[in-house]
């Protein structure tokens, strides 16, 4: 499961922005997923991937307007679910 450690180092978001904005962003990647039909993966890369780059994301726009931010975001989004579509956990199965 990606942490909000993950995602500063993944996106290497410096350590004077709060760990409430980054948690924000993580649950809104997370949501994200949720929404598009993504299971939660506990171990699997792909799905760690995703949510960190959509985290990522989320907080490089944070100030932009919902729909351009939401337009940007589906087409990254969509290429990372067609990946995931089909997959396990690693080393075990689906949740």
């Amino acid at each position: 499961m990606v942490t909000a450690a993950d995602v500063r180092e993944h996106n290497r978001i410096p350590d004077y922005i709060e760990d409430t904005e980054v948690n924000r962003c993580l649950s809104a990647a997370i949501s994200h997923a949720d929404a598009a039909g993504v299971p939660r993966f506990e171990n699997n890369g792909l799905y760690d991937l995703l949510v960190c780059d959509l985290a990522g994301w989320y907080f490089d726009n944070r100030g932009l307007a919902a729909p351009e931010r939401e337009n940007a975001a589906e087409r990254m989004f969509r290429a990372r679910v067609l990946a995931l579509r089909g997959t396990r956990e690693e080393g075990g199965t689906q949740k």
